[in-house]
């Protein structure tokens, strides 16, 4: 997929595909109320199933159901993060908001350019 495109969520046609602008190529605006679900239309307004969800078509994107083997509640700091991909991986599969201090939907801008 190409990440310098930056559709729409009405241009999307599954979560997976949300998923990957989101996640892999952190286009943050795709989530827009911080809940760190991304076009929710698509992908549901919980975490279940928004997991579930991706997890259903995530094959087609070259994506695993988990970006990274991750123990939520283990981690909590930027400084912890060994890379840009784990760091959205904790804060987009356990929730830990504090990743992102400036509230625009990128986690630890250090490491996430």
């Amino acid at each position: 997929q190409d990440c310098s495109r930056a559709p729409y969520c009405t241009q999307m046609r599954s979560c997976a595909e949300a998923d990957f602008y989101f996640r892999q190529c952190g286009h943050g605006a795709r989530d827009g109320d911080n809940d760190g679900i991304p076009c929710e239309a698509l992908c549901g307004d919980t975490m279940a199933l928004y997991l579930e969800r991706r997890a259903a078509g995530s094959a087609g994107f070259g994506l695993s159901a988990r970006p990274a083997d991750i123990a939520c509640g283990s981690k909590r700091t930027c400084g912890e993060m060994s890379s840009c991909e784990e760091a959205r991986a904790y804060f987009n599969q356990c929730g830990v908001r504090s990743l992102d201090r400036d509230g625009d939907g990128v986690p630890c801008e250090s490491i996430c350019r």
